[in-house]
């Protein structure tokens, strides 16, 4: 006789997947407004997107789909398992733009200093400079 029970209770599992939903859907709506380079608020959109339709499947393949039909119940894993794997690429795509953002902005702030501090020393040269005829006379 197949098993027709599901892994968890639809009511355990639905407050907990709805929930989520409305925080990751609050949270798109929020990365909207933060102040971030175009292509990281893209990254993070999207990475957003996926988690929200991983929340969904996930919360089917434990609480809606019986292991006992078990095409639909290993679809839904093996969707679960592939939205996770792009969440964490996803993931890393953001890591690497913010590694490089880092970095740009490191040299932009070494070039200014270095640039000012060359201005400074220019400005004490030329006060020295100044000062050394001064002192002899």
């Amino acid at each position: 006789m197949p098993q027709t029970s599901t892994i968890l209770p639809l009511w355990l599992t639905f407050p907990i997947a709805a929930m989520t939903l409305l925080f990751l859907a609050g949270y798109a709506m929020a990365l909207q407004q933060a102040p971030m380079a175009p292509k990281r608020r893209r990254i993070r959109t999207a990475n957003t997107i996926v988690m929200m339709l991983g929340t969904c499947m996930l919360a089917s393949g434990v609480s809606v789909i019986p292991p006992a039909s078990s095409r639909e119940f290993v679809l839904v894993w093996l969707i679960v398992m592939w939205l996770m794997a792009i969440s964490v690429l996803l993931a890393c795509l953001d890591a690497t733009a913010t590694v490089r953002t880092a970095v740009k902005l490191r040299r932009q702030s070494r070039a200014e200093f270095r640039a000012k501090l060359e201005r400074d020393l220019a400005e004490l040269s030329a006060m020295e400079r100044e000062a050394e005829p001064a002192g002899r006379g």
